[in-house]
């Protein structure tokens, strides 16, 4: 009577072989996940000295990039803790989706201290077209020749609606960052 191993046909990998298959499949993807917590470190870092920055200016980091980072703590975690490849297996697509985020962020990080700075600028334009109101208010009082009421009543209304842009622009840099930015350039900026 055959045994059940003559049976089955030749016989596969030993246990022992598996083992090594399995420990060697694990160190790879410890290896390979490393790298992301390194990434998430080095990212981590850098915002933490930008945060000073444009929270001066009412920027904010977008909410999306924070929580992947704050994220990336209990992974990185994960990481190190694993006994073995299944472990990690099961932290991948976690790990997938925040590496998305901070390989979206990355190279737009920029984009925050330029919002920062246009903020400022955009501070300083309107206080200018403050000064360029009362200027014109003043010479229309004295030249009587020329109304200038209604030409002066449009420049008042055109500096109100960028005063009015500044403000929910100010105000969208706290939790938005990307619509913040797109507001005091295309609705300030361009007028």
């Amino acid at each position: 009577r055959p045994s059940s191993a003559e049976m089955n046909g030749p016989q596969g990998p030993s246990e022992e072989e598996i083992k090594k298959m399995d420990e060697r499949r694990f160190q790879d993807m410890k290896r390979g996940l490393s790298q992301f917590a390194r990434g998430a470190k080095m990212m981590k870092r850098s915002i933490a000295k930008m945060k000073a920055v444009i929270n001066k200016c009412g920027v904010s980091i977008p909410l999306e990039l924070g929580n992947a980072l704050n994220a990336s703590d209990n992974l990185v975690g994960k990481i190190q803790a694993a006994q073995n490849a299944d472990e990690l297996e099961e932290i991948i697509g976690d790990v997938e989706d925040v590496g998305s985020v901070m390989q979206e962020w990355g190279p737009r990080l920029g984009d925050l201290h330029r919002l920062c700075q246009m903020l400022k600028q955009a501070d300083r334009e309107i206080k200018q077209l403050d000064r360029s109101v009362k200027r014109a208010e003043s010479r229309d009082k004295a030249n009587k020749k020329v109304d200038l009421t209604e030409i002066i009543s449009n420049y008042k209304q055109d500096a109100e609606n960028m005063r009015q842009t500044l403000k929910e622009a100010k105000e969208l840099a706290k939790t938005d960052p990307e619509t913040a930015l797109e507001k005091i350039e295309d609705d300030f900026f361009s007028q």
